[in-house]
């Protein structure tokens, strides 16, 4: 399938965060600044895998001299399945995997990733130790926190994945697993984790990322963020707990040559003024939203004609009508890529002036 699976012992490949310093020649570290430990590290499984996950510390320990990629050495992750204090797992583990800063790339949500292989015999129940260390322009980091996490036996992907394509989102549906990866049956399913790669009709390949920023209990979902025009791949995973997911399921590609229209925009009402009607909605949150248009028309038998174009308030006055005058009012909403929603509910209403 498309999804790439993560490798043993290897790196995911990209960029390294914040800028250089902008000081010609080699940094000299003054005795009070030194490289601080490795703090932000995170751990799950994901298959028959762990993936180690951590950002670098911003600043040394001065907290003022930014860490600059050119200087930044190679990085050291310990790894022992008995628990032990930081200064000893460094000195009695196995040294898992130890890289140049040239290897190095972030993952879709900034953290730098390695991936570590289970073994069967270690799979169920085992607890796993990690401790990370780097170096900075000739300088050792202090070792980081003995960071752990205890595998389980994962359940099988989901199956079945299918789209179904709505008016302004795509619906994902799937089948539960029904067995773990051993081939027992699954007993408990804790939820869902949805990722996508979005490839535009002018934009490169990106990542698959998550999508679901809490698993989701049901099997489905609605992605309503699909206004761009392109193609959307989407892959789900199921949790055997929130850091236990199975591999992710085979690519499902839906293509939308046009993309999706925003929501409609709903409760109209219109407010008497003494010089004008005074139309006001609940304003849309989506973050692609560009702007509103405010249709008019006379009676119902007649054909809507826009009034105006390009409103980016939740309001508009109506200043072009005459005392005893009836019309009926409609609004639409136009996102980034010109895509317009249907009209909302109809709101009518006759002006009287004072």
């Amino acid at each position: 399938m498309k999804f790439r699976q993560l490798v043993p012992l290897a790196l995911i490949l990209g960029s390294f965060l914040g800028a250089a310093c902008g000081k010609k020649g080699p940094l000299v570290l003054e005795k009070t600044s030194s490289p601080p430990p490795i703090s932000r590290v995170l751990l799950h499984q994901v298959g028959e895998t762990i993936v180690i996950s951590w950002r670098f510390p911003d600043t040394l320990t001065d907290k003022k001299t930014l860490l600059s990629p050119e200087l930044l050495g190679k990085v050291d992750i310990f790894y022992s399945d008995q628990e032990l204090p930081a200064a000893k797992l460094a000195q009695r583990s196995n040294l898992f995997i130890r890289t140049d800063p040239d290897q190095l790339k972030v993952n879709p949500e900034g953290y730098f990733q390695a991936i570590f292989p289970l073994r069967e015999k270690k799979l169920a129940g085992q607890h796993h130790y990690f401790l990370l260390q780097y170096r900075f322009a000739k300088r050792k980091s202090p070792p980081s926190e003995v960071f752990s996490m205890q595998s389980l036996i994962p359940a099988g992907p989901v199956s079945g994945l299918k789209a179904e394509i709505g008016r302004t989102a795509i619906v994902l549906s799937w089948q539960a697993p029904k067995s773990d990866i051993k081939g027992n049956p699954q007993v408990r399913i804790s939820g869902y984790t949805v990722y996508r790669r979005f490839s535009g009709t002018t934009e490169e390949k990106r990542e698959f990322k998550k999508i679901t920023p809490q698993p989701i209990l049901a099997a489905s979902f609605t992605d309503s963020d699909v206004s761009a025009p392109g193609t959307y791949h989407y892959s789900v995973a199921s949790l055997v707990k929130p850091d236990v997911e199975s591999s992710p399921s085979p690519e499902l590609i839906v293509e939308s040559l046009r993309g999706f229209p925003p929501e409609t925009p709903v409760s109209l009402v219109i407010f008497q003024a003494p010089d004008h009607l005074f139309l006001s909605w609940n304003a849309l949150q989506e973050k692609k939203f560009a702007f509103y248009r405010v249709y008019r028309r006379r009676s119902s038998s007649d054909q809507f004609q826009l009034l105006a174009d390009e409103i980016k308030e939740n309001y508009y006055r109506d200043y072009k009508l005459r005392s005893g005058q009836t019309f009926e009012y409609a609004i639409s909403a136009v996102n980034d890529h010109g895509n317009e929603s249907q009209l909302s509910q109809v709101a009518k209403e006759t002006f009287r002036s004072n």
